[in-house]
């Protein structure tokens, strides 16, 4: 009796956040790490996805002015099915122009998401993009947007292509691109023309190349490939202004890798030069994530899935551990940088979502957690100091995946249900008419613990 009361007395210290088992004790409920390209939430400042265990993907959200197609210019406020004749995807994500969807077989499906208001009723579902490719993963930030290709490749290319087309400087002419990701013939061009066409393309290249070294005819004109190739998986940021570009990836030794870009490159239609430099890192590291700013936080989970990470922490975002340590210590560095790489927390981790301000988390015991200032004023809606540690949110489900944007997140438990909390609305500093946020049919305009979006309706 007494042996079973000090058990379980040792199970629950296990599980409170401020005791740390020892290394040698196993976690409760372990899961196994979730594969790259295992992503079925996608979260957008207005609108957000969801791929559900029936294999259909629900969206809901958006404003009066963009919505997103399919919504017809206004905000869904409870959960839509999006181009139900799809299945068996295994990857959906979001971004400003575009919503991008792998299948289990690696065919990469892209849908826009913005349209001309006079184009969103009849809006095109999702299309296959580069079909002689097999993808792992693919993410826009800021109009450009990354992909992970089966054979370790990766590929950047621009967003604006498939509504500005490819421009060539020097034939003073723009190509049209298709849905497909190859050129577009110009409605009514005869074979003659299309042969004139060609020669003034290759006349234009070939001053290009005089002028230029770098530039040349790619075969397909949007997806650019990075010399290297055995990536096993990369985040993307943007600085805010849709010019400079970092990404950061992983090869298959687990080392860190900075991949810095711009964006002009690929309007000029030149080959884009990427600076790839290898990190000094400490250990080997199975993932990356990051906020989606260049200055925001990267956080990698290494093989025995204890968290590090650098990038800003002066919200506690990026720790909140790491800050109060190095608050009591008098030392204040709101930024660490990429060669100061530091342990992050006691904590095994499942999956992290980086957002503005603060952070989500899943446990590898399948708890859920989040820590930042931000998280206690815009979620909890309290100005009280922060805890120093990660706060708690969920321990009675046993979650897989979250994912966040703005000031409302969302995540899914194992058996497919998937849960909102935060804002309905969007906050002062994004579309005030950003409505729907939650997926509840429009019951709460706040909730500060995770609660199950309403069923979709048949549409």
């Amino acid at each position: 009796m007494c042996a079973g009361g000090i058990v379980g007395t040792f199970a629950l210290r296990a599980r409170d956040a401020r005791f740390e088992p020892p290394e040698w004790m196993p976690e409760f409920r372990p899961q196994p790490l979730p594969e790259v390209g295992e992503s079925r939430l996608a979260a957008h400042w207005s609108h957000a996805l969801a791929l559900k265990a029936d294999h259909r993907l629900h969206a809901w959200g958006g404003d009066g002015d963009e919505g997103f197609p399919g919504s017809r210019g206004r905000a869904v406020e409870a959960p839509v099915v999006l181009d139900k004749g799809l299945a068996d995807w295994r990857f959906v994500s979001v971004g400003v122009r575009a919503s991008y969807a792998i299948t289990r077989d690696g065919a990469l499906l892209r849908r826009p998401m913005w349209l001309p208001p006079a184009q969103r009723e009849d809006a095109p579902g999702y299309q296959p993009l580069f079909a002689a490719t097999k993808w792992i993963k693919a993410q826009e930030v800021m109009l450009m947007t990354m992909g992970l290709a089966a054979d370790g490749a990766l590929h950047v290319w621009s967003e604006s292509a498939f509504s500005d087309g490819v421009c060539l400087r020097t034939l003073g002419d723009c190509l049209a691109v298709n849905a497909d990701g190859t050129l577009a013939d110009k409605p009514g061009d005869s074979a003659s023309e299309l042969a004139q066409r060609n020669a003034r393309i290759e006349d234009a290249l070939e001053r290009e190349r005089r002028r230029e070294e770098r530039a040349k005819w790619r075969g397909v004109p949007l997806a650019w490939p990075l010399p290297q190739r055995g990536w096993t998986d990369f985040c993307l940021a943007g600085d805010g202004n849709g010019r400079q570009f970092q990404a950061w990836a992983l090869d298959a030794e687990g080392k860190l890798w900075r991949i810095e870009f711009e964006a002009q490159d690929f309007r000029r239609y030149l080959d884009p030069e990427a600076k790839v430099v290898p990190l000094a890192t400490p250990v080997p590291f199975q993932r990356v994530y990051c906020s989606g700013w260049v200055r925001g936080q990267v956080m990698l989970p290494d093989r025995d899935r204890r968290l590090w990470g650098f990038g800003d922490n002066g919200k506690g975002s990026l720790s909140p551990e790491l800050k109060a340590e190095e608050t009591r210590q008098g030392v204040f560095p709101y930024v660490i940088k990429e060669n100061q790489l530091r342990k992050l927390s006691k904590r095994r981790w499942l999956t992290v979502a980086p957002g503005a301000g603060y952070s989500v988390g899943i446990a590898s015991n399948g708890d859920l957690w989040a820590w930042g200032d931000q998280y206690t004023r815009f979620i909890r809606q309290s100005h009280d100091e922060p805890p120093a540690e990660p706060e708690l949110v969920d321990e009675q489900n046993d979650w897989v995946e979250v994912d966040l944007a703005g000031g409302y997140i969302m995540a899914r438990d194992s058996r497919g249900q998937v849960y909102t909390w935060g804002a309905s609305r969007a906050g002062k500093d994004t579309n005030p008419y950003v409505r729907g946020l939650l997926g509840d049919a429009g019951v709460a305009e706040h909730r500060d613990r995770p609660r199950p979006i309403v069923d979709a309706p048949e549409t």
